[in-house]
């Protein structure tokens, strides 16, 4: 899925939709995953990515599931069976473990009350990234995954296009 997420950002750059010299990854839950993942993935594509209740640690929120659950079913839909392979195959799809390797201009932002996505995630990942110019983490009081006080809603739209302005402004 990251791929077709880079392939898209090539499309929309060759009509002249996108400003050439990385396109912008947004998205929320998996799309921040996704958002994040296209970062290392396309770093010559990828100018900066925002994460909104981001997945950034996908074993971790694996484990937490029975190997028999629903849940557990739908991380494998999206992510495969990382159970039985090496550790180091297990950092590859690990944005947290690949840090590094992110160096798009990176916002993340995380509702405090996410019972879907645990907000230590983005923290985590906020740690790790946070000697970086390009880097912002903001946390959210008092809302959870959706983010569906009207409030934080408008907290997001704010960041989102501060940071923009800043690190990938339009032409």
């Amino acid at each position: 899925m990251v791929l077709d997420v880079l392939d898209a950002g090539n499309w929309a750059v060759s009509e002249g939709l996108a400003k050439s010299g990385g396109v912008c990854v947004m998205g929320a839950s998996y799309g921040g995953y996704s958002a994040l993942m296209s970062a290392i993935h396309g770093p010559e594509k990828v100018g900066c990515s925002i994460s909104i209740n981001g997945v950034t640690d996908p074993i971790e929120s694996m484990t937490e599931y029975g190997t028999e659950s629903t849940a557990m079913a739908y991380w494998e839909l999206y992510m495969g069976d990382y159970w039985s392979t090496s550790k180091s195959d297990k950092a590859q799809i690990t944005p947290f473990d690949r840090a590094r390797d992110i160096r798009a201009a990176t916002l993340l932002i995380h509702g405090r009350e996410d019972t879907v996505v645990p907000v230590g995630q983005s923290r985590a990942l906020a740690k790790k990234i946070d000697n970086r110019a390009n880097a912002r983490y903001v946390e959210i009081d008092g809302d959870d995954h959706q983010l569906a006080r009207t409030t934080s809603r408008v907290k997001v739209l704010e960041e989102t296009l501060a940071f923009l302005q800043e690190h990938h402004p339009a032409r």
